[in-house]
């Protein structure tokens, strides 16, 4: 079968489907979700997992956090630079940046960082150290900026391919038009050539009649003076 990112991906015998990629995308709109039902249900705390109204999300950590516990996470000196945001004062951009948000490994929950060239695969930091130590490996952000210049060569090259292809097409158009023109003014000199023919062969048979009419006409006359002389003797 095919997941989401179109990769093939073969369903153990056991059928369990545990073992299925991790579908960032679903888990963003599963994250989105809660956001927009807390005013009825409230929202599931990351920390101590109460489902309270009042909360927060961090965009850095991309997980819940109630009122309770925001002291906490924002005590904690490497959390200075996340962004927070109270669940009631978001807005439409801020749902985006939810769905928007990067992709963690299911294997280790990090922030995927960096792309194995071996493997074409992405990676986070303790993949890169562990798995895939001594592949080459680049940042994240420069492997997606390679890949789109990537795609762009390749439409570019498609649409130089498909102009020639079309142009190619209107080419071939005009050979019609000129076929059927040709063929338009072949038609026509031989209707000519055939009138004229017919013309010339009818004028001819017409000629001889003529003098056919003209020799019977003197032979008629001669056996009528013969057979006038005839009768007077």
């Amino acid at each position: 079968m095919y997941t989401a990112c179109r990769r093939n991906f073969t369903i153990p015998g056991n059928g369990d489907l545990n073992t299925l990629p991790t579908n960032f995308r679903l888990n963003s709109l599963l994250d989105a979700l809660p956001v927009t039902e807390c005013k009825t249900s409230g929202v599931k705390c990351g920390n101590c997992d109460k489902t309270r109204q009042q909360s927060a999300y961090c965009f850095t950590c991309c997980s819940f956090w109630c009122d309770d516990c925001l002291p906490f996470h924002n005590g904690i000196r490497t959390n200075k630079e996340h962004h927070v945001l109270a669940l009631k004062d978001f807005r439409d951009e801020d749902f985006e940046n939810i769905l928007k948000q990067p992709p963690f490994c299911a294997k280790h929950e990090e922030k995927l960082k960096f792309f194995c060239q071996v493997c074409e695969t992405t990676i986070c930091y303790s993949c890169a150290v562990t798995d895939h130590e001594g592949h080459a490996k680049i940042v994240l952000e420069d492997a997606a900026q390679e890949r789109k210049l990537r795609i762009f060569r390749a439409v570019e090259v498609k649409k130089r391919k498909a102009q020639n292809k079309v142009t190619r097409i209107a080419k071939l158009g005009e050979n019609c038009i000129q076929v059927q023109e040709e063929a338009g003014r072949i038609k026509s000199d031989i209707q000519q050539f055939t009138d004229n023919l017919i013309a010339a062969i009818e004028a001819k048979k017409n000629k001889i009649f003529d003098e056919v009419e003209k020799k019977a006409k003197q032979c008629l006359e001669q056996l009528g003076d013969k057979s006038q002389k005839i009768e007077e003797k």
